[in-house]
């Protein structure tokens, strides 16, 4: 509380800048599938850790303060919802019906496989350095990821997944 401004308005307020940024993108033509951005342009705020303190204290018997994270995850929830919708009514997005756009979004990868393994393992090397990883240690961190999405896309056959 910095700069005096409610924890949840800030939440709030990040929500609707980041999905006002995402449908502004839809407009730039520079990509083939302009919603998707959209869908998740909110991902940086879902608490993950909060739920994750939340079940901790409820497994370690700590009900009470478990209770009070649990609130506080719903209502970090309620506050991104509530900015995305502001930003969908401020944007008037017409075009964006969830029965006709987003049930039409294609979830089948378009690339090659070696691309969204380059991918996991970037994003495997971040959230090392969040859990405090040595950082020469981190082309460990990025060969173990791309070796393991390799072994699970390897696996993948047209009756599902083979184990």
């Amino acid at each position: 509380m910095e700069f005096g401004i409610n924890l949840y308005m800030s939440i709030a307020i990040a929500a609707l800048v980041a999905t006002c940024l995402a449908y502004a993108t839809s407009f730039s033509g520079l990509s083939t599938t302009p919603y998707h951005p959209l869908l998740a342009c909110a991902l940086f705020i879902v608490p993950g850790v909060p739920i994750i303190n939340f079940v901790n204290d409820m497994i370690d018997n700590y009900i009470q303060v478990g209770i009070v994270r649990a609130v506080n995850t719903v209502l970090m929830v309620c506050a991104m919802a509530f900015g995305i919708v502001i930003a969908i009514r401020f944007l008037a997005m017409e075009d964006v019906v969830i029965d006709k756009k987003f049930s039409e979004l294609s979830m089948v990868p378009h690339d090659p496989y070696y691309i969204y393994a380059i991918a996991a393992a970037i994003s495997a090397m971040g959230f090392s350095m969040i859990f405090n990883i040595q950082r020469r240690l981190l082309w460990v961190v990025a060969v173990g990821v791309s070796l393991r999405y390799v072994r699970a896309t390897s696996s993948i056959s047209s009756w599902g997944w083979v184990r």
